[in-house]
C-alpha cells in the first residue's frame, strides 16, 4: 500500500485500489489508541486538499512544525481577516501573500522562520527587485500581523518580524507619476472618439473612459456611476459607489464521500460596493462643459433607466479590467508610449488642475483622497514647479 506523509497527514491508496485516503491524527482515546480523521476520494490531490482544509479550519491540532507559512497565511486571511476587511481589501491582502510573500518564504514551516530569513530572503529581496516602499510596507504589516496571531495562539514562541528592519521611505526612490502631456491628451481624445469608415463607433467604452480625464474618477467609481447619479442641472456627479472584483467560494460536491467535506473553488464575481475606496471618496464632482457634452453623447448611446450604469446602458456592471483593456487599446492605437493603466488619466486630470494653479486641497477633495498629504506626496514635483513659477511672478 503506497503511503506518503505530508506534515501530519498520511495519504495512501485504498485497499481495493479504487481511490485515495488521507488520514490525520487528531488525538487519542482514553485507552491510548490514536484517534483519526479520514478523507476518501478519487484523486490523491483531492483528499490531500480536503485534509489540508480540515487542518486549517481546526488549526488547534497543528503545531508550528507541521504547517507551512503559506498555508498559515491562507488560514489567517480566510478565518481572521476576511471578517474585518471589505471584499476588495481582502482580495488585495490575499494577492500580497500569494505574489509577494509565498514565492520567497512561503515554503518555510512556522517553526523555521527567523528574523534573518525574513530580512534576507524577503524584505531585502523585494528592495533588490525595486518594489516600492508602499508594497514592502504592506508585506511587512501583513506578515507581522499574521505572526503576532500565531504567537498569541502559541504556534510560535516569539514573532521574528519584531527584529526585522523595514527600509525607510526616503531610502527607496518613489516612482515618478505617469501622466499624459497636453499633446498626448489630444491624440488620445481623437482616437477614443473615432469611428470606422461605416460610421460605427470604434471603441465601445471610449466616451466613458474620456470622462476620467475631466473628472478624475477612479476606474471602479466610473464603472459604478448610474444615470441617477448624474445631475445635468446642477452639473455634478454623485460618487458614492464602487465596482469591485472579488473571489467567492463555490462548493463542488465530490462523487466520493470525503467525510461530508466539499472541495472549494474560487469564482470571480463582479459586484457593486455601496461605498468608495475611502470615506473621503464619497463626494460630488463638478462637471465642466466638456464632461457635460461627453455625458450627453453617452446618454444617446447608453441612455435608459436611471438605475442603468452609464458605461453599459444596463443594470449589469462591467469590471475595471474591461475598461482598463479598452484604455490600453486606445492608447496603443494612438501610439502613446508607456501608457500604463487607466489610472494614468486620473493622474493627468490632477496634473492639469495643478498646472492651472488650482489649490492642492481642492484637487485632493475632487480626487477623493483620504487626506491632503496623499495628494501632496503624489504630485510633489508638480507642486514644486508651480511654487517656482509663483516666485517668478514677483521678479519685478
Amino acid at each position: 500500500m503506497e503511503t506518503k506523509n505530508i506534515g501530519n497527514i498520511s495519504v495512501y491508496k485504498t485497499k481495493d485500489g479504487s481511490g485515495w485516503m488521507a488520514q490525520i491524527t487528531i488525538g487519542s482515546y482514553e485507552s491510548g489508541k490514536s484517534k483519526y480523521k479520514r478523507f476518501r476520494g478519487e484523486k490523491k490531490s483531492q483528499v490531500t486538499e480536503a485534509a489540508k482544509n480540515y487542518c486549517l479550519n481546526n488549526i488547534g491540532i497543528i503545531n508550528s512544525a507541521d504547517i507551512y507559512l503559506e498555508d498559515f497565511l491562507l488560514f489567517f486571511e480566510e478565518k481572521i481577516k476576511k471578517k474585518k476587511l471589505k471584499p476588495a481589501s481582502f482580495d488585495r491582502e490575499l494577492r500580497t501573500a500569494e505574489l509577494h510573500i509565498n514565492p520567497y518564504i512561503g515554503h518555510y514551516y512556522l517553526s523555521q522562520l527567523t528574523s534573518d530569513i525574513i530580512q534576507n530572503e524577503l524584505i531585502d529581496k523585494l528592495i533588490e527587485k525595486n518594489f516600492s516602499y508602499s508594497s514592502i510596507h504592506k508585506v511587512y504589516i501583513l506578515l507581522n500581523s499574521a505572526l503576532n496571531y500565531a504567537r498569541k495562539n502559541n504556534k510560535i514562541v516569539s514573532n521574528p518580524c519584531e527584529n526585522v528592519i523595514q527600509p525607510a521611505a526616503k531610502t527607496i526612490p518613489s516612482k515618478p507619476i505617469r501622466f499624459l502631456s497636453e499633446e498626448e491628451v489630444e491624440v488620445f481624445k481623437k482616437q477614443a472618439l473615432s469611428n470606422y469608415k461605416n460610421g460605427k463607433i470604434k471603441y465601445k467604452y471610449g466616451f466613458a473612459i474620456l470622462l476620467v480625464l475631466y473628472t478624475g474618477l477612479r476606474g471602479g467609481e466610473l464603472c459604478a456611476i448610474k444615470w441617477k447619479d448624474v445631475d445635468f442641472k446642477k452639473r455634478v456627479i454623485n460618487v458614492c459607489k464602487n465596482i469591485i472584483a472579488t473571489y467567492e467560494d463555490v462548493k463542488k460536491e465530490s462523487n466520493f464521500d470525503i467525510s461530508n467535506t466539499s472541495t472549494k473553488k474560487k469564482k470571480r464575481v463582479i459586484k457593486e460596493q455601496n461605498s468608495t475606496k475611502t470615506e473621503s471618496g464619497n463626494r460630488y464632482i463638478p462637471l465642466n462643459k466638456s464632461a457635460i457634452e461627453l455625458l450627453y453623447k453617452l446618454s444617446k448611446i447608453n441612455g435608459g433607466n436611471s438605475d442603468d450604469y452609464i458605461i453599459t446602458g444596463t443594470r449589469t456592471p462591467v469590471s475595471v479590467d474591461v475598461i482598463s483593456s479598452a484604455y490600453t487599446a486606445i492608447a496603443k492605437s494612438a501610439k502613446i508610449e508607456r501608457p500604463l493603466g487607466i489610472h494614468t488619466l486620473r493622474h493627468t486630470f490632477a496634473s492639469l488642475l495643478i498646472k492651472k494653479g488650482v489649490d492642492i486641497k481642492i484637487v485632493s477633495e475632487i480626487l477623493g483622497h483620504a487626506n491632503i498629504t496623499i495628494t501632496y506626496n503624489l504630485y510633489i514635483h508638480l507642486v514644486k514647479e508651480q511654487k517656482a513659477k509663483a516666485i517668478d511672478l514677483l521678479d519685478f
